[in-house]
């Protein structure tokens, strides 16, 4: 199956100058959102208290929120599970930073019960008392929010690594820069965007970044093979050349692939709950750079380190004369 029907002839070697300009401006915007904006954390990293809750049927998100907000707790989120015949919601209570400052982390881990019981006692009050079934509660201490969100860091870089070493083995060193690179430059959009929206960085996200790895060093093989491939099928034309004629035949591949898999996540996103919400935007950005990375960001970086090295092969050829 096709997703173009005929052979395509794009310059892409042409426009990978400006995409990288492009690219460039946009990495440099977003570490400086990361590091000057930061992140909305979730209740994974930040701490605090989640509550799973059973509500009669009719109850809407919206008296959930008002009901739970009225105990003016920092950072509440409210959301609803789509569970047929069940009227369920997760209701979120975020640590805040400066009251870990202020009260000490053991003693903020101390009150989360409570603030548990407040929720409990509220829905009670509001909802009826016997109405309310209380299906799951987790606390989670700052510290150990701290050490997930460490955890989570290395595993981003753990794969980059990974990545790297199995890039290397199976092509050699020339390509593995590029598709690291290329990585990086998903991981840091999508972290880059979530920090200007100011949406919930969680376990979830995480777990969707390292899917978006997953996705992007596929899609960067397949054409890296194409390229290994070219230099006997286009023997004899320019570097250049070659990753342009062998992201042409990839082409029809790689779109069909990442269209196919950006509906699908759409679809996600748009149908599912809010619950997973976060997850299927951080594959929807993904997909998009992923798609991108592979051909303006991966290809440029192997010409430019094939060019180097034919350059000093060329040299040393001239030095032995």
């Amino acid at each position: 199956m096709q997703f173009l029907k005929s052979e395509t002839q794009f310059d892409f070697v042409r426009w990978m100058k400006p995409a990288t300009i492009f690219s460039s401006l946009m990495i440099v915007a977003a570490l400086i959102l990361i590091f000057t904006k930061g992140f909305n954390y979730g209740i994974d990293f930040a701490g605090g208290v989640e509550m799973r809750v059973g509500l009669p049927n009719g109850v809407t998100t919206g008296e959930v929120r008002d009901a739970v907000g009225s105990l003016k707790l920092p950072s509440v989120d409210v959301a609803a599970f789509l569970i047929p015949d069940k009227n369920v919601f997760s209701i979120k209570a975020k640590g805040e930073e400066n009251v870990v400052q202020a009260v000490g982390e053991a003693a903020q881990e101390e009150k989360l019960p409570d603030v548990a019981v407040l929720i409990n006692e509220k829905l009670g009050e509001t909802f009826g008392k016997d109405k309310v079934e209380v299906i799951s509660t987790d606390l989670v201490g700052p510290r150990v929010g701290k050490n997930l969100r460490r955890k989570g860091l290395l595993a981003i870089l753990y794969s980059m690594a990974a990545i790297l070493l199995y890039i290397s083995f199976r092509f050699n060193m020339r390509y593995s820069p590029g598709a690291v690179i290329a990585l990086m430059h998903d991981v840091i959009a999508v972290a880059g965007i979530f920090s200007l929206i100011n949406h919930e960085i969680s376990l979830s996200v995480i777990a969707a970044l390292l899917t978006v790895a997953g996705y992007s060093v596929n899609d960067t093989i397949i054409i890296m093979d194409r390229i290994r491939e070219g230099h006997t099928v286009y023997r004899g034309q320019s570097i250049e050349k070659i990753v342009n004629n062998s992201i042409n035949d990839t082409l029809s591949r790689t779109l069909l692939t990442s269209f196919t898999t950006f509906i699908v996540v759409l679809a996600i996103y748009v149908f599912g709950s809010e619950i997973i919400q976060d997850f299927a935007l951080s594959l929807l950005i993904g997909i998009f750079f992923g798609t991108y990375s592979t051909i303006f960001i991966s290809t440029p970086i192997y010409i430019g380190l094939e060019n180097f090295s034919l350059a000093r092969r060329k040299a040393a050829r001239a030095a032995r004369k």
